[in-house]
């Protein structure tokens, strides 16, 4: 039932307490927002709609990377126009603790925004700091994946400059419209909402191919043991929500890092 509730995902602490500087001021292109009120029907905190800038490295100095991130990528955010406004993440970097391998995602308004910023003299400034820390061999060194993406705010997350949080990474096929129809239930389905509010989803980034037909899920949690212990109900309310119809389960997959950061402003 684990491995069951695992595939079906929609949608540590340890941490370290240095600020981010950033005081630039971003403004969301395309976002629904709606608060929540004391005692009205559970819902999204907010909706937007973007792109996610995907890379790929290895290295044999995590510690000496993440000093680095810290000083410097608040400074090349807050240089950045076109970084996703809404109040939370603006990126995350994960290990895969069995392949050793990091990915970073970066989370923009448009292609546009993340390809200027990519091409930009502040980019390539702070990936010389990066380069000797990284395995050049092993990096990717060409144009960062970019990719079709709705962000989910479930909760409010304090500002944070790379700390740790559990990250749930989930890859599925699904039939063309689910896009849309998931898009509808979020925004609608309170008992979905509740059940997202309760089980400590804090924010999710659903990245999509240009068919739409095969998705990733990143989701950050705040108690990943909370949704642990609720995720034996989920393939019953999957099924509940008409969301099951558009899965081939047998081709998805599902995994927990732990060695998760995450930038917020």
């Amino acid at each position: 039932m684990m491995a069951a509730a695992r595939q079906c995902a929609l949608f540590g602490n340890g941490r370290m307490t240095l600020r981010a500087a950033s005081t630039a001021t971003h403004t969301a292109t395309s976002f629904r927002p709606t608060p929540v009120k004391a005692h009205a029907v559970p819902t999204i905190l907010n909706m937007a709609t973007g792109t996610v800038a995907k890379n790929h490295w290895r290295t044999h100095h995590p510690a000496e990377v993440a000093k680095h991130a810290r000083e410097h990528i608040p400074k090349y955010i807050a240089a950045m126009h076109g970084m996703m406004g809404l109040p939370g993440p603006r990126a995350i970097a994960f290990e895969n603790e069995e392949t050793k391998q990091w990915t970073g995602l970066m989370f923009w308004e448009s292609h546009a925004a993340s390809q200027k910023a990519h091409t930009s003299k502040e980019h390539a400034d702070l990936m010389e700091g990066f380069a000797p820390l990284l395995d050049m061999t092993e990096m990717q060194e060409a144009e960062p994946e970019m990719l079709h993406a709705d962000f989910h705010y479930w909760a409010h997350v304090r500002e944070c400059n790379y700390e740790r949080y559990p990250l749930e990474v989930g890859t599925y096929h699904v039939k063309p419209g689910f896009r849309e129809y998931a898009r509808k239930q979020v925004e609608s389905n309170p008992d979905l909402a509740k059940w997202c509010i309760d089980n400590s989803l804090l924010f999710a980034a659903l990245t999509w191919n240009d068919a739409e037909d095969k998705l990733s899920v990143y989701v950050l949690y705040n108690d990943l043991l909370k949704f642990e212990s609720a995720s034996a109900v989920w393939p019953k309310k999957f099924e509940e929500w008409g969301m099951a119809k558009f899965f081939d389960l047998d081709k998805s997959t599902s995994v927990v890092h732990s060695n998760c950061y995450m930038y917020s402003e």
